[in-house]
């Protein structure tokens, strides 16, 4: 078994300029080098494509459609596109921990049965600059977790690494339906088929925008 296996990074975009060049960097920063980066571009109006562009890397992949569709759709989208064997999701205005990667693909190459890897996060207030952590991690539950979720769910889109295997055996993808919820219902369908394993420290961060 590979130790470095490829890992997808979605990032799906709309208009997403203003900390775009913060996200891209937090992910240039890993530790874990062997990624490819999926970036969707939703049919944005600002300077979103050129920023990304300006990143000479072969590892980062540009996306577009001819049309403008709901956020879930577009994760769908992008998801056509994965060649990795794992898959993490960043959004434009959040950012990785240099050493996220790496932690979570060691976890997710211990046990195929894993179906997804996530962790604790930190919240920054837009307005305050102040940043605290999203859960108390220790109460981040590891094993079939279906049931821990529904009572008290935890996970952040941008804490997972989901094991593509494990989705396309089980047909797992969004809900192009939902406007909020569409990554809760994914994590909770594959929390029912699979092993989920936290890392119980703040490995992202999440900008917090009221």
């Amino acid at each position: 078994m590979s130790s470095s296996p490829l890992l997808s990074i979605i990032i799906n975009c709309f208009n997403g300029e203003k900390y775009l060049s913060e996200c891209l960097k937090s992910i240039l920063l890993q530790t874990y080098e062997n990624y490819e980066v999926i970036f969707w571009d939703n049919k944005s109006s600002d300077n979103s494509k050129n920023i990304f562009l300006e990143i000479k890397d072969k590892r980062f992949k540009y996306f577009t459609d001819d049309n403008h569709v709901s956020l879930y759709s577009a994760r769908n989208k992008a998801l056509n596109f994965v060649k990795g064997k794992y898959i993490s999701f960043l959004d434009v205005d959040d950012e990785f921990s240099p050493e996220k990667l790496k932690l979570q693909v060691e976890i997710m190459q211990s046990n195929p049965k894993i179906g997804f890897c996530y962790s604790g996060f930190k919240f920054l207030s837009e307005k305050s600059g102040e940043m605290k952590s999203a859960y108390d991690n220790k109460n981040l539950k590891s094993g079939y977790i279906n049931s821990d979720l529904l009572k008290n769910y935890n996970v952040g889109l941008l804490t997972l690494m989901l094991n593509k295997k494990i989705m396309d055996s089980n047909n797992i993808k969004f809900d192009g339906r939902f406007n909020i919820i569409g990554d809760l219902d994914l994590v909770l369908r594959l929390s029912k088929v699979s092993l989920g394993v936290p890392i119980r420290s703040d490995l992202a961060i999440c900008r917090k925008h009221t």
